[in-house]
């Protein structure tokens, strides 16, 4: 099917303003272990997926979050890019930190680790309901040497 530009967003209403602001603040609640953050943005009803399921839910969510806090404590994470459509939000970024603790699994290395992800996020009735995710470990799983 060809599509011509002007027509292929036809009905799709693009979103760059509450719904991106709603991810950019989980991204810094889950990146500092906020949980009441999350709690104030994720609804009750909160879903992941991802590799091996992801998270799960909100308290996998959760507890995801202490485990990369716990794992690699001066993370730095940045948003590479943003944008939304309709319901959905869609985040590339890149995190970067010193694996100082268990993480997944891992053993500290005390060395640098470089992670990244991309995730879509679905957003309704103001709050964060569902999250699709793919990611970029292959340092944290590597072994170094």
């Amino acid at each position: 099917m060809s599509r011509t530009a002007g027509t292929w967003l036809e009905g799709v209403r693009l979103t760059n303003g509450d719904n991106v602001q709603a991810v950019r603040q989980l991204f810094e609640a889950f990146y500092s272990a906020d949980e009441a953050e999350m709690d104030a943005l994720i609804g009750d009803d909160f879903v992941t997926h991802g590799p091996g399921g992801g998270a799960g839910n909100a308290a996998g969510w959760k507890a995801m979050a202490g485990q990369i806090a716990r794992g690699v404590p001066d993370t730095s994470t940045e948003i590479d890019d943003i944008f939304g459509a309709g319901d959905k939000v869609a985040v590339r970024y890149t995190s970067r930190g010193t694996h100082t603790g268990e993480l997944f699994g891992v053993a500290p290395t005390d060395g640098a680790l470089t992670t990244s992800g991309i995730e879509i996020y679905r957003i309704e009735s103001g709050r964060i309901v569902e999250c699709w995710g793919q990611y970029d470990m292959s340092e944290l799983f590597t072994p170094q040497g």
